[in-house]
């Protein structure tokens, strides 16, 4: 009877014992979201998923992989980040701060370096022309 009673006890105790690792994970992560949601409030840049997206691409074509670039600013993104950071000798922070964008070659209003700052497709644009008004004509 007393074997048959720690038998039930532990077909009953099995379920949670195996539980609470996937448990102890998905808190882990909570708080590993949580913590990146701070640290994005404290410090980082507030992007839209298109420019993480052109993060993360820019960060994959320099050699530093993000996993997917789907414009989530995910674990994977945020390692890829630091390392690019630690390897620029920039501060080691993981967020996309204005010095680490710039280092991307993206400027932290959002456009690249180089890209045309009138909105317009560097096609439209005069080839040669510092002045923008002579590109309105051409609309």
């Amino acid at each position: 009877m007393r074997k048959a009673a720690l038998v039930a006890a532990g077909a009953l105790a099995l379920p949670l014992v195996c539980s609470l690792p996937a448990a102890a994970q998905h808190l882990m992560e909570q708080a590993q979201d949580e913590g990146l949601r701070q640290a994005q409030a404290a410090g980082q840049k507030q992007l839209s998923p298109d420019q993480i997206k052109q993060v993360q691409q820019t960060l994959d074509e320099k050699g530093f992989p993000v996993g997917r670039t789907d414009g989530v600013f995910s674990r994977d993104t945020r390692q890829a980040v630091s390392e690019f950071q630690r390897q620029r000798n920039l501060a080691q922070t993981g967020q996309l701060d204005d010095q680490t964008l710039r280092a991307l070659g993206i400027e932290p209003n959002g456009s690249t370096n180089g890209a045309a700052t009138t909105g317009a497709a560097p096609s439209d644009q005069p080839f040669g022309s510092a002045n923008s008004d002579n590109a309105k004509g051409a609309n």
